[in-house]
This record gives structure tokens, C-alpha cells and sequence, in this order.
């Protein structure tokens, strides 16, 4: 889980929403939704495994929610880096809380954030222009 600090430094990195006056959010954690694709990779930085092009559907202090027209058991761990335009970033260990199928073969992932990792440690590719054209064929509008 990140600290207060470090999703304070997240949400002012990408801050994009609006307030529509309207709090319905009943979760521990309140999400902020912040759409945008994401290069993630399967397994840990001891142990990295393939790389996928996910699309990102919100973030809290606790984890993220995420599209992606594969399977990902509960329980599977991944690596992404968080960054901004000004090139701040944070990489963060994860691993999948549940999923739901959507219309197939799309799946909304949610993940928690387990560790957040020195950037250094590993190698995340950025989203292929190929790969984001086969994300947005699966997405459900």
C-alpha cells in the first residue's frame, strides 16, 4: 500500500478529474478514475515475466483497476511505473484482488499496490502503437 505521502505525489502528478458534487463513494479507499494506457509486467523485478499494454480505468491510495483482454489469476503479482509528462514516475509492485469479465474478452482487473520499488530495478517497455490498437478493439464503451 502506498503511504499518504506517496498517493498524494501520484494524484498531483495526474490530477485530471473533475468534482461533480457528488459523493458517492463508500470505499475504503475513494478511487480517482484516470484512463490511460499503462505497460505492465507480469511477476516481480527478481522475477520478471512478459509485459502487457493495459488500459487503466482508476487509482486510490490502495491499488488500481485496469482492462485487459487476458487472463490474470487472482493472486498473480505484476510491476507498473506510474509517471507523469515531467517524467516523475513510480514503480509499484501489485497484485491481482479480483476480476470480472466484461464483454469477452475484456476483463476489469483490480489490483492493491504491495510495494513500491527503487525505478531503477526494472525495465517496464512503453505501450507499442500495435499493442494500444488491440486494447481499444476489446474496450467496452
Amino acid at each position: 500500500m502506498l503511504s499518504p505521502e506517496q498517493f498524494a505525489e501520484i494524484i498531483a502528478l495526474i490530477q485530471t478529474t473533475q468534482d461533480d458534487g457528488i459523493k458517492s463513494e463508500v470505499r475504503r479507499a475513494p478511487r480517482i478514475p484516470h484512463p490511460c494506457h499503462l505497460s505492465i509486467a507480469l511477476g516481480t523485478p527478481s522475477e520478471p515475466g512478459a509485459t502487457f499494454v493495459v488500459d487503466m480505468i482508476d487509482i486510490s491510495h490502495r491499488g488500481i483497476s485496469f482492462l485487459h483482454a487476458g487472463e490474470l489469476a487472482v493472486g498473480t503479482s505484476f510491476v507498473v511505473r506510474l509517471e507523469a509528462s515531467n517524467a516523475n514516475s513510480v514503480v509499484i509492485e501489485c497484485r491481482i484482488v479480483h476480476f470480472k469479465t466484461l464483454t469477452p474478452p475484456t476483463v476489469q482487473f483490480g489490483a492493491e499496490f504491495t510495494n513500491v520499488i527503487d525505478r531503477h530495478e526494472i525495465a517496464l517497455p512503453e505501450p507499442r502503437a500495435e499493442d494500444l490498437m488491440t486494447i481499444r478493439s476489446h474496450l467496452v464503451d
